[in-house]
């Protein structure tokens, strides 16, 4: 449980303040949460935004691949034909590094979503902390992990449990699943 802010902290955390005040806490832990929680889901909106700059962006290349091959068939034979098809050409190539880059930064924020994941997942476990819950995921956990195995531990928010069967459901309670 936390104490009351004090003047002073009050003046020295500006940022915290806003956070206490949008979570509707002073614990610091659902502040926390909160704030992950938030970082989660607009990482998810931008995911989304770049896959549709990706798709639009794919759709875009195809059509101008296609106008180049079309092209080639009649515009070296016209006045300015030759230059029109070479700066397609440029443009197609640009196209297609800029997808490139697009797709790496969706890689990028597809690996922020799963730390992310693991940010709620902490913090989540730190609020059954003092419960039976925890006390069995460290057991289960160290039950089954040698000193060379490493827990690995992921939020999932749908109905649905999306491992691979070579992954070992440990423990699943409210959202929350540790697995192996």
């Amino acid at each position: 449980m936390a104490t009351s802010s004090t003047p002073y902290a009050m003046a020295q955390t500006p940022k915290f303040q806003e956070l206490k005040k949008a979570a509707d806490s002073n614990n610091l832990e659902d502040i926390f949460r909160f704030l992950f929680s938030q970082e989660y889901t607009g990482n998810e909106g931008f995911i989304m935004l770049l896959g549709k700059m990706r798709d639009d962006l794919v759709e875009k290349i195809k059509g101008l691949e296609k106008l180049i091959e079309e092209g080639e068939g009649f515009c070296p034979f016209h006045d300015e034909g030759d230059t029109g098809l070479e700066f397609m050409k440029q443009t197609l190539e640009r196209d297609k590094k800029v997808l490139a880059a697009l797709t790496g930064v969706i890689d990028l924020a597809c690996e922020r979503r799963e730390e992310k994941k693991f940010h709620l997942f902490w913090f989540g476990l730190r609020m059954f902390h003092h419960s039976s819950f925890f006390g069995l995921l460290e057991g289960a956990a160290s039950s089954f992990c040698s000193e060379k195995s490493i827990l690995r531990a992921e939020v999932f928010l749908g109905p649905y449990l999306p491992f691979d069967t070579s992954d070992k459901v440990v423990l699943c309670s409210g959202g929350v699943a540790g697995i192996l």
